[in-house]
Order: C-alpha cells, then structure tokens, then sequence
C-alpha cells in the first residue's frame, strides 16, 4: 500500500525549528463574488513535538498557471507582526531578524 501523506516544511514555534509538517486535513474557501481569491487552510501536524499548527495559503495566478502560495502560519501565533504595508526589503530584513531571535531561543 502506497504510502500517500503529504508533508508542508514550516517553522514549529514549540520546537524552534523548521520542520516537516504531516498534512492532516485541509479545507478550501471560495468567494463567490471574485472565483479567483480562493483561500486553503490546513491543518498540519508536528512531526517532532506532535502540536497542530495551522496555515493559510493564497492561490497565485500568473498568465496560464495557479498554484498555492506559500503557507503562512495562522496559528499558533508568533509574538510578532510584521506590517503588509512596508516596503519589501523592510519585510525581509524585519522577518530574517525574528527568525534569528526565535531560533535562538
């Protein structure tokens, strides 16, 4: 019997570490007034401490192609925020500074 899991790499806050996440259910939102902003939450699993983590992910589209974005941790919650309004490079160097700090925790 083929073995059909699916593993998301995300960071576990409980572990400090990033790690491989076993899939264990997901559910897909749809707008019905804009078929193209199309949510899918999962909820995942710890491989290392067992705690659920659950993520966000944003359907991209580009010419010809969809694809799922990046999954964006929902919960549990980090001690930090990062502003969507900030300018790219901001975002990068503020979020590099919080993955050094937790990691060092």
């Amino acid at each position: 019997m083929d073995d059909k899991r699916e593993y998301v790499p995300i960071f576990c806050i409980h572990c400090n570490i990033r790690i491989e996440a076993e899939v264990v259910g997901h559910y897909t939102t749809e707008n019905k007034y804009d078929h193209l902003y199309i949510d899918k939450f999962m909820l995942l699993k710890c491989g290392k401490c067992q705690q659920p983590i659950l993520t966000k992910s944003e359907l991209d589209y580009e010419l010809d192609s969809f694809e799922w974005g990046t999954p964006l941790r929902v919960f549990p919650i980090s001690q930090f925020h990062i502003n969507e309004a900030l300018p790219d490079k901001l975002k990068d160097a503020l979020t590099e500074s919080i993955n050094c700090y937790e990691a060092s925790l």
